[in-house]
């Protein structure tokens, strides 16, 4: 929309305009008078005399005109003096142009059979112009032109398009993404002649509107904060005027979305909430599965509990049966009666996993022919079946300082389950430990009982306490595959009467005769070559002797242990007693050696609690909790499981799935030379996503470990994502690894039918806007585009606007009217 007008800055307007009429009316007044005095002397002098042919100034008719012409600037200027219209205006200097021009043509006429044509026109264009020259110098006209622009900004529609708007509401009605169509194809025209409509879809990310066609709603879950940001990237936020949402507002990414998209510094976001309140409908019935609390990890063979809570509509007082499935096998079932009380009931499923390994099992609920969805009668759990804990028996024939803190340091540690045994009164044993669902009053008497640990640890206990048939057992029972170590003790090795025995048998050293003796001197370790590079004392070397070199950091001493016979051929020696020594050499503390597919150890010395105390503080790097930790996994035979000879990674994702929004850790494990960890590796990698899309990733070492490095990957979108990691030390590659996890599950977006409508509001009024309802969606529109951006634009040009343009005019009209004056004077004009 656009208008031109015509403005005057002249404040003399009005008196421009009378004084010319009145000075034109007392010209052609006093030349009336002069035309009638003259014919009145030519009449009184008598006819035919000269004085009586003189010619009047001018003719009457000129003379009327002239003075018409006078009376009508006159009118007009007294009409403009009451009217400021510029028309009115321009009229005014119009007519003001045309009187003079026509007086000054009626002056010049009379001269124009003296001068002859040229001249004459000449010298009235020069007083014409001088006339136009003043009347712009004097009126200061200005053509101003004035323009209301509607500047069209962006308008973005994102509509939810996740599975949730599948949903019908009502039955034999649209789906809600659906109706949300409807309503945008009704009003699109009239937001389009106010904005640059762009529409978007959405369910974890948004896209574009392909060639106006919506897509089924078939998203698998729903990220609204991501789905903003999208829009906002795509956005000219400067000339975006809002954002309509329109969604049932059901978001099952994780995090506070509200914040999230308060922190984008959004433009307005105008909610729409599509959907209903289902429970609150009349006749509406659903029972729906609405969390299932399982433990992540459980232990094969052992009782594991899940609790499942169900929420049920419109079916109080219905019985229904809560099923555990694995594919097509049931493992468990539990009834349960609804209620009419709002809010979910819980029941509880027990189960026993048979096979380790990663588990998806099925809760469901059969759906009943009542209910409108049944998406949300199944829930899958995943489970980390492990066989982890190593099982010990720890058993001591008497309480001595030994016993104590080596239980409490294997009670205590996350890998292992301990079932010690100590005699507290002869031939009567006093069992603890963390190890449950096993009783025993001693040693155990069966094989079946004995293959329910992976490692023993016999103390200061007299062969007398065993049968020959335990030790039968016991040697079978080590041979399939378990470990076992002897510690040093009065009643241990020889003078626990074990010479010829089956435990000697088991053991990589002849213990010798009952009376063979204790060395009671006191001493620190001395590592072999040998045993400074075993798994047992891994980053400990530095707390004991290594060949000539004292120890860094000293260990309390020893104070004493057995003497041992000999090691046996084949045998590994590990440590010694730095001092003395026997028929073979230095006397053998600590060897080594398989038997069967087990593992054995002789430890002689009896008092490594001198180690626990001063270290203490350490925690788990402490060299007593390492040393024994490290005995127990070797002898378990679990370290091979986890270590190797190579460089090389081990990657970790503890579990195989995970809920929207929740993190992720990425955990790796780096050799280096000779299988040992290494600090010194740089660990990256990358993260390929459900559509082959891939993210870089940097692993950083993990403060106060040995070789472990991780990440955290967070606001991961469903679906199924794979983790490839590289480690390299000098430029050299360590080794590759790769996992696999997945984010989401089956029908997350059916856990919830309801429409969310605090969420939207919440949103709306995070960003300044307001929440509508789907039956307020064309006050909504109407509303945006009462918003329509207007500009008034103002242009002027004329005398006044233009610089130097007024002395120019000035300066030319006095050249004129000089023009004028001296023809004048050359053609002897008055």
């Amino acid at each position: 929309m656009g208008e031109t007008r015509l403005l005057f800055y002249s404040e003399g307007l009005t008196m421009t305009g009378y004084v010319t009429a009145v000075v034109a009316a007392l010209v052609f007044l006093a030349v009336l008078l002069h035309g009638v005095i003259r014919s009145a002397g030519s009449g009184e002098g008598g006819g035919g005399g000269e004085a009586g042919a003189a010619e009047p100034i001018l003719p009457m008719w000129q003379v009327t005109v002239g003075l018409a012409l006078a009376a009508l600037v006159f009118l007009m200027t007294w009409v403009a003096a009451g009217d400021s219209a510029w028309q009115v205006q321009l009229t005014l200097m119009g007519l003001v142009m045309l009187a003079c021009g026509v007086w000054v043509l009626f002056f010049y006429l009379r001269v124009f059979n003296y001068l002859g044509r040229l001249p004459m026109a000449g010298l009235l264009a020069m007083r014409l112009v001088a006339i136009l020259l003043l009347v712009l110098l004097i009126f200061k006209p200005v053509l101003s032109f004035e323009e209301t622009l509607e500047h069209r900004t962006d308008l973005y529609l994102l509509v939810d398009a996740s599975e949730s708007m599948s949903v019908s509401d009502y039955p034999d009605t649209p789906h809600r993404l659906s109706l949300a169509a409807r309503q945008i194809e009704e009003y699109l025209g009239r937001l389009q002649t106010a904005f640059e409509v762009k529409l978007f879809w959405f369910d974890t990310r948004a896209h574009e509107v392909q060639q106006g066609r919506w897509p089924s709603p078939e998203g698998d879950a729903t990220n609204l904060a991501r789905a903003v940001k999208d829009v906002l990237a795509a956005a000219r936020m400067i000339d975006t005027s809002g954002v309509i949402l329109m969604s049932d507002g059901i978001h099952n990414a994780g995090g506070d979305v509200v914040k999230e998209i308060a922190a984008l510094g959004p433009p307005r976001i105008y909610t729409v909430g599509i959907g209903t309140d289902l429970s609150a409908q009349s006749g509406y019935q659903d029972i729906s599965i609405e969390n299932v609390r399982a433990p992540e990890e459980s232990t094969v063979n052992n009782i594991a509990k899940l609790t499942v809570d169900v929420e049920a509509v419109g079916l109080a007082d219905r019985g229904i049966q809560v099923e555990l499935r694995e594919a097509d096998a049931p493992l468990a079932s539990a009834p349960l009666r609804l209620d009419a009380a709002p809010g979910s009931q819980s029941v509880t499923l027990t189960f026993t996993p048979e096979t380790v390994g990663r588990h998806t099992y099925t809760v469901r609920i059969r759906p009943d022919p009542a209910e409108r969805r049944s998406e949300n009668n199944q829930r899958d759990v995943h489970l980390l079946v492990t066989d982890p804990k190593i099982r010990v028996l720890y058993i001591e024939g008497v309480v001595r300082p030994e016993y104590k803190p080596l239980k409490s340091v294997l009670e205590t540690d996350p890998n292992v389950e301990l079932l010690a045994l100590v005699q507290v009164k002869p031939g009567e044993f006093l069992q603890s430990g963390s190890m449950t669902g096993v009783t025993l009053t001693g040693f155990p008497q069966t094989l079946e009982d004995m293959r329910k640990f992976d490692v023993y640890i016999v103390g200061d206990l007299d062969r007398s306490y065993f049968s020959r048939q335990q030790l039968d057992n016991l040697k079978t029972a080590i041979a399939e595959g378990r470990g076992i170590v002897m510690i040093g003790g009065y009643h241990s090795f020889g003078p626990g009467g074990y010479e010829g025995t089956a435990m000697e048998e088991i053991l990589p050293v002849a213990v010798g005769p009952r009376g063979i003796g204790q060395e009671t001197t006191p001493f620190v370790l001395r590592l072999t070559p040998e045993g400074a590079n075993h798994a047992i004392f891994h980053g400990t070397k530095d707390f004991f002797q290594y060949q000539s070199d004292a120890p860094r950091q000293r260990l309390p001493y020893l104070r004493g242990c057995n003497i041992l016979a000999r090691a046996k051929p084949g045998a590994s020696i590990l440590a010694e007693h730095p001092e003395r020594t026997g028929a073979d050499g230095p006397l053998t503390v600590l060897a080594t050696h398989t038997y069967g597919k087990g593992r054995a150890a002789a430890f002689a010395a009896d008092t490594t609690c001198q180690w626990y105390l001063p270290f203490k503080a350490m925690g788990r790097e402490s060299p007593y909790i390492r040393f024994w930790g490290q005995m127990v996994r070797w002898l378990a035979n679990k370290e091979i499981k986890a270590q190797s000879d190579e460089p090389g990674v081990d990657l970790l994702v503890r579990k195989p799935y995970y809920n929207p929004g929740e993190k992720v850790l990425v955990r790796a494990k780096v050799r280096a030379e000779e299988g040992r960890a290494t600090n010194f590796a740089t660990t990256t990698g990358a993260l390929r996503g459900p559509a082959n899309e891939r993210r870089d990733l940097s692993l950083a070492l993990v403060t106060g470990s040995v070789g472990v490095y991780e990440t955290t990957l967070e606001a991961l979108d469903p679906g199924t994502y794979k983790v490839l990691v590289e480690a390299k030390k000098e430029g050299v590659s360590l080794g590759k690894a790769e996992a696999e996890f997945t984010v989401g599950r089956p029908n997350q977006e059916f856990d919830h039918l309801s429409i969310n409508r605090p969420l939207l509001k919440q949103i709306a009024q995070a960003t300044g806007a307001d929440y509508y309802e789907p039956a307020a969606f064309g006050d909504l529109v109407e509303r945006l585009r009462t918003l329509m951006i207007k500009e008034d634009i103002h242009r002027e040009v004329g005398i006044q606007t233009v610089p130097g343009l007024f002395p120019i005019l000035f300066v030319l009209l006095v050249a004129v009217v000089t023009g004028e004056w001296l023809l004048r004077k050359y053609y002897q004009l008055n």
